[in-house]
């Protein structure tokens, strides 16, 4: 569990990060935005991550920020669903968002189909054992232990509680979008100073990074990846996920994802 100080350490980060610089919500959007999430959704259809349109279906978006993807994915839901659909997006910081789910979102709810969004600690959910078809973490609360927390032990702990919330058979969807590490490993001594320098002076992240493949950062993958391999014993974390979890890839490009689907 996370200390009082973490939790603190990440909604202000993200709140800094998506309310006080409105330009990043735009450039993380320029590459997975509304039209990505709309069409990954149907390539989950497809491949049946998601129940069949006559079945009923609870979708949970653990790290939302402002949940313009969702919102995207609820659509595209609601174009096929004859069963209910219940969305349950939210986020550990306060965004301000009331007036994005009055405008955009309220209007497309019914008694079949909600979208509810929460505040809540994506290691702590506020939700039923067994409640969810699909979970997605999106450069969210995994990203964030791994790459600025870099625990082991709360990597586990959110893991276990997606899994918990998960029904058995049901998807937890992470962004693995490829790319990224070889384009800074191939990157000349000078280039990588630069990244530093641009980073530290607060540069647009389309200025730092002007040719880099697919995505600004690693992925939550990436990141995942590279705190096990940095930890002197990492069986604990690659046991409970793999005793826990079938794994695969699925999507390419931008699309590309990692599925855990709950044993």
């Amino acid at each position: 569990m996370p200390s009082a100080d973490a939790n603190d350490l990440m909604r202000s980060l993200i709140a800094d990060k998506d309310g006080g610089n409105p330009e990043w919500k735009a450039e993380s959007e320029r590459l997975f935005g509304p039209q990505e999430a709309s069409a990954q959704w149907r390539e989950f259809e497809k491949a049946g991550i998601i129940p069949p349109p006559e079945s009923d279906l609870t979708f949970v978006s653990v790290s939302a920020n402002i949940p313009t993807q969702e919102l995207a994915m609820f659509q595209a839901d609601l174009l096929t669903r004859r069963g209910k659909s219940k969305f349950i997006v939210g986020d550990i910081a306060d965004l301000g968002v009331h007036p994005f789910i009055e405008n955009f979102v309220k209007p497309k709810v019914s008694e079949l189909h909600s979208f509810d969004y929460l505040i809540w600690n994506a290691s702590e959910l506020p939700l039923p054992d067994g409640i969810a078809d699909i979970v997605i973490d999106r450069k969210g609360a995994l990203w964030h232990v791994a790459f600025n927390f870099k625990d082991p032990q709360l990597l586990i702990d959110t893991f276990n509680g997606y899994h918990r919330i998960l029904k058995p058979g049901g998807s937890l969807v992470v962004d693995n979008i490829r790319g990224f590490t070889t384009y800074v490993a191939g990157l000349s001594a000078a280039r990588q100073a630069d990244i530093v320098i641009k980073t530290l002076s607060g540069a647009p992240l389309s200025e730092i990074y002007p040719d880099a493949p697919m995505q600004y950062e690693p992925s939550t993958i990436d990141e995942i990846r590279r705190l096990a391999l940095a930890l002197p014993d990492n069986m604990k974390l690659i046991t409970t996920i793999s005793e826990n979890f079938d794994i695969k890839d699925f999507g390419e490009g931008g699309l590309s994802v990692k599925i855990f689907t709950k044993k």
